[in-house]
């Protein structure tokens, strides 16, 4: 796929490579020197314990909140909107990172 590299903030992230099961793996290095391989995919049941984990930690010190985004997350895939293509993972070392859910209006 014509993926090119990038640089933001001295950060260059390269090496896209999208497998035949729509994963994506993306190296991300500074000055010449591995930083992180980011591998990137859908979703899957087994993930929503730790997504729930995380979303509930990402948002546990913020003031303009209410704190339950992650049941938000819960009542989204019940939804009619819901996409699971659209649900994805970022991983780090096997370890869940980021979460990204996009839905139908």
């Amino acid at each position: 796929m014509g993926i090119r590299n990038f640089t933001i903030n001295g950060f260059l992230f390269h090496n896209f490579d999208i497998n035949s099961s729509s994963n994506i793996e993306i190296c991300v290095s500074k000055k010449n020197t591995l930083i992180m391989n980011i591998h990137i995919r859908q979703e899957s049941t087994v993930d929503h314990q730790s997504v729930f984990e995380l979303i509930r930690k990402a948002f546990e010190h913020e003031k303009y909140s209410d704190h339950q985004e992650q049941f938000l997350v819960e009542k989204l895939r019940l939804s009619s909107g819901f996409i699971p293509e659209l649900a994805l993972v970022a991983e780090i070392g096997g370890e869940i990172v980021g979460y990204i859910l996009l839905t139908k209006i």
